[in-house]
């Protein structure tokens, strides 16, 4: 294990045993699964001497742990190396009770250690990167970085590790991350009227063999064709949403496209009310304009198709100064060409995450990952409202597995 300045469980896992002969069989616990570290140490041995813990301590007491008492206790554990002796390599690392990742860097990079202490902060990009999945591989011994299904976590926890390197750094406060919590899942039965609303007086809503099948109205190029369903409700801050996706009609003589609305609400006039609810009946026919002209949101257009400009990936930030500037004033670079994804019948996983100024969106299918990104940075953030899913014309889609994510 190297002098054990590797972060594999074989050599950063020891076992911790506290003994407090003043804890009867009634208040103390015997055993606890939560992650501890040595850091935890000295803030532990204070709080049982009854002495307050100074507040530049990083660790916390476990106290509560030995006494089976509730507490909001951290769910990663990071992990780093800093001994460059004997050419052992610098490492950052961040451990779940279900994942481990670990990144190296150069070691023709080392430099003075007070130096090496921030490289990462200061831009230095790791070289070689590990997960491990331990609830399935609990001895580390196959690295699935590279597994596409994987590509949620990893950049995950690459950026929450970044995160940890700045908090035990000093330079950023502790608990300033929250995790993706899930607020919302379809069950895919039942009522569909209980978690959504529709907008397209010829659209058709169903739940079908646990999922949600959605047909906008039948007439190629007809505004009221179009279709828009929206979740009834809203959801704040940072947001990942995550479902299957299968096309299921096979029009190609007109263009079409779906379109996935991020938090979205209206300008909050007495026309456009900031809940988009209120104002639902003045979209029974879902024209297009009245969405980009009245609307904030995130937009992003996937599986088009059409005669001319087809075949694209993009994505938009409503509202639109006026009626002509749509095309380009709503644009967020870049835009993904001939993208060849969402044939009728095929099925993928979907994921959009919006992220402060980062927005993604992944596609995923028989183990391979398409991933594309936008920076939304030179537009006005987006920060709460409703999910949605618009059909332009003649366009049908089996949804499963929608689930809502938030920080």
């Amino acid at each position: 294990m190297g002098g054990k300045v590797f972060v594999y469980d074989a050599s950063a896992k020891i076992p911790l045993i506290i003994y407090d002969p003043r804890l009867n069989k009634d208040t103390k616990v015997d055993k606890s699964n939560e992650l501890v570290a040595l850091v935890d140490i000295a803030p532990t041995v204070l709080d049982l001497a009854g002495v307050s813990i100074p507040d530049e301590m990083q660790g916390r007491s476990v106290k509560p742990l030995m006494r089976g008492q509730e507490t909001d206790w951290r769910q990663e554990l990071f992990l780093e190396n800093m001994m460059t002796i004997q050419n052992y390599p610098r490492i950052e690392a961040v451990r779940t009770h279900d994942w481990k990742y670990i990144r190296y860097f150069d070691r023709e990079k080392d430099q003075a250690y007070s130096d090496m202490l921030v490289a990462s902060i200061n831009g230095e990009e790791s070289i070689y990167e590990e997960l491990f999945d331990l609830t399935n591989d609990p001895h580390e011994t196959h690295n699935v970085i590279e597994v596409a299904a994987n590509s949620e976590i990893v950049a995950e926890l690459n950026h929450r590790t970044s995160e940890l390197v700045k908090e035990y750094r000093g330079t950023l406060p502790a608990n300033t991350h929250s995790y993706w919590e899930r607020v919302f899942s379809d069950p895919g039965e039942g009522e569909w009227q209980e978690n959504w609303f529709v907008e397209g007086k010829k659209a058709t809503v169903e739940y079908d063999d646990e999922s949600l099948l959605f047909r906008s109205g039948p007439v190629p190029m007809e505004q009221a064709s179009h279709a828009v369903l929206w979740t009834k409700q809203n959801f704040e801050g940072d947001i990942r949403i995550e479902y299957d996706y299968t096309r299921v009609d096979s029009m190609t003589e007109a263009p079409s496209v779906n379109i996935l609305y991020i938090q979205t609400t209206g300008l909050g006039t007495d026309e456009s009310p900031t809940d988009i609810y209120f104002s639902t009946e003045q979209r029974e026919v879902p024209w297009m304009k009245s969405y980009f002209l009245n609307m904030n949101a995130l937009h992003i257009s996937y599986a088009t198709t059409g005669p001319k400009r087809a075949d694209y990936v993009a994505a938009r930030r409503y509202p639109a100064k006026d009626q002509g500037s749509f095309m380009n004033g709503t644009m967020i670079q870049p835009i993904y060409e001939d993208v060849h994804l969402f044939e009728p019948g095929e099925t993928y996983h979907i994921t959009a995450t919006k992220e402060g100024n980062r927005l993604t969106f992944t596609a995923e299918r028989d183990g391979k990952t398409n991933r594309f990104e936008w920076d939304t940075s030179a537009f006005p953030p987006v920060t709460e409202g409703r999910v949605g899913f618009r059909h332009m014309w003649a366009r049908s889609s089996r949804y499963e597995n929608i689930k809502v994510f938030q920080k």
